[in-house]
């Protein structure tokens, strides 16, 4: 019986073929992104916290610091509505709607006007810095268009 050396070589060339390849998977947490990269593929999964969502936390008044600090949120939409619910003093409950926009530079921008019929009708202009690294909308000012003359500060905390 012969023995065909040449098959042989063939099955342990194939075998080593297979056995070297070598994956690198390496999962890397960059700023709000998880990069995970396979055979020199890059894929980006979410951001650790996104812009679009639910932000929570308070506002006050520049005027009168003395009334201290009432509940504000915003949800921001991927489509760029913005949907705000403040409250205030003797506790009213005040609701608007808008536009929102993120510049390059990580500042979130907003319009927004009210909701509520029973209300006069007032807009607001909205800025602060977004942290997708913390989950924060820091530095926040928000000031009357029209319908009032009130101006102030907020911060919010990203909470889904």
């Amino acid at each position: 019986m012969k023995f065909n050396y040449s098959v042989l070589v063939l099955a342990a060339s194939c075998y080593l073929a297979v056995s070297c390849t070598k994956t690198n998977n390496v999962t890397t947490t960059i700023h709000d992104t998880t990069t995970i990269i396979h055979k020199d593929t890059v894929f980006i999964q979410n951001p650790k916290n996104p812009i679009v969502g639910l932000w929570v936390g308070s506002y006050q008044f520049d005027a009168n610091p003395g009334l201290g600090s009432f509940y504000y949120s915003f949800d921001l939409f991927s489509d760029s509505s913005i949907i705000q619910q403040g409250g205030g003093p003797s506790g009213v409950i005040y609701m608007g709607k808008g536009t929102w926009s993120l510049s390059k530079d990580s500042i979130l921008t907003a319009s927004i006007s009210n909701t509520d019929a029973t209300q006069s009708n007032w807009t607001q202009k909205l800025t602060a810095k977004y942290s997708s690294v913390n989950g924060t909308l820091s530095n926040g000012v928000w000031q009357y268009t029209s319908g009032g003359t009130q101006t102030g500060t907020f911060s919010l905390k990203r909470t889904q």
